[in-house]
């Protein structure tokens, strides 16, 4: 197991791994503010789709919103 803060433990093989990581800046593709990833949340519909959603801090337009990983872009390059 790595101590990098930043990696999280996937027990299910067959989960899709995030797009993002913990304490990453990403922007907001649609208001394009700057925030940071605090949480994580994944969920899977009915029809066995597969969907990560993020939580933000610094965001000040919809500062309660989980974000999907389509609407934000990595500021890592």
């Amino acid at each position: 197991m790595s101590n990098d803060v930043r990696s999280i433990a996937i027990l299910n093989p067959v989960m899709p791994m995030p797009e993002f990581q913990f304490f990453q800046v990403v922007k907001v593709r649609s208001t394009k503010e700057f925030g940071t990833i605090v949480g994580m949340w994944y969920v899977q519909t009915e029809d066995q789709r597969h969907h990560w959603s993020y939580r933000l801090v610094g965001v000040q337009t919809k500062p309660n919103l989980w974000w999907s990983g389509e609407a934000l872009r990595s500021m890592q390059r």
